[in-house]
């Protein structure tokens, strides 16, 4: 009986290693299939739990991953299952509950480099570009090599306006091949250069954005407010156009849409994007009274 006991305990941890080796491959199906193998035979394991959680954070099923990482974080004192807690949280959009745990996990560890990484791409992704620049600098000191928190960095220099500082750190990465193509980083050089007034090399620079995002809005929107200053007004009519076309629901590009109609005279066209301006606005009011 004892000999047997100790058998089915080495292939169950034989199993808890092929799944955690599965998981660190990105084999995420494979690894999930195991852990829910061995949760059969040990409903109660919280490493197991843990395991099958940080398993359904990878593969974008946050709902289903806080079951298991909620009762996971009660049996164990792990930083890594708090940290996948909080990645389950952000894609539950429950932002305040994701900040709260970071924020708690940056405390108790200053130097815990990867919760100052997540709260900073938290911030970051949620539009807060001064508070993500914070948790970003102390993530990149303790994480110097990660190339996703310069490419955050970069761009949140360039939203918070700080120009030179959002052109070094881009400039940076666009010398490096591994993120010379990353299209965040090619899009906010192109601000860059657009806002200290170097159109052409701004519009050049557009065209490399183009060339690896055709389909991303943003990319003909900035090429077309680039042509719009430089009295280019066809051809700006033209990406204008097209940036609505592929997100009509973001109102920047129907703005320039609206300016470059006004000044070709296009006053039906015109007409169309201040209706659909002024609704958008009239759906804000109505948010703002409840």
């Amino acid at each position: 009986m004892l000999v047997t006991l100790l058998l089915l305990s080495a292939l169950a941890a034989a199993d808890q290693t092929a799944a955690a080796k599965a998981y660190a491959e990105g084999r995420f199906v494979e690894a999930a299939t195991l852990y829910h193998a061995l949760l059969q035979s040990s409903p109660g394991d919280g490493a197991l739990l843990g395991g099958l959680g940080k398993v359904l954070v990878a593969m974008h099923r946050p709902a289903e991953a806080m079951t298991y990482l909620s009762r996971a974080v009660q049996m164990l004192p792990d930083r890594d299952l708090r940290r996948a807690m909080a990645e389950a949280l952000q894609e539950l959009n429950q932002f305040f509950e994701a900040e709260k745990l970071l924020r708690d996990l940056t405390r108790s560890a200053p130097r815990d480099g990867e919760s100052w990484r997540l709260l900073g791409s938290l911030l970051y992704h949620n539009g807060y570009y001064g508070s993500a620049l914070q948790s970003l600098d102390k993530a990149l000191a303790l994480q110097p090599a990660n190339k996703t928190v310069k490419i955050q960095r970069a761009v949140s220099l360039m939203r918070l306006a700080r120009t030179q500082e959002a052109e070094a750190a881009c400039l940076e990465l666009l010398a490096d091949p591994s993120t010379a193509k990353n299209l965040d980083v090619l899009l906010s050089y192109v601000q860059v250069l657009y806002e200290s007034g170097r159109l052409e090399a701004a519009r050049h620079q557009a065209d490399e954005a183009l060339a690896v995002g055709a389909e991303n809005a943003m990319a003909h929107f900035w090429k077309g407010r680039i042509l719009y200053q430089l009295g280019r007004m066809e051809e700006a009519l033209r990406e204008a156009g097209r940036a609505v076309q592929i997100a009509p629901q973001l109102p920047a590009p129907r703005t320039l849409l609206l300016k470059v109609c006004q000044r070709l005279g296009l006053n039906e066209e015109a007409g169309r994007q201040v209706e659909w301006l002024r609704s958008l606005e009239d759906q804000k009011a109505r948010r703002e009274r409840r």
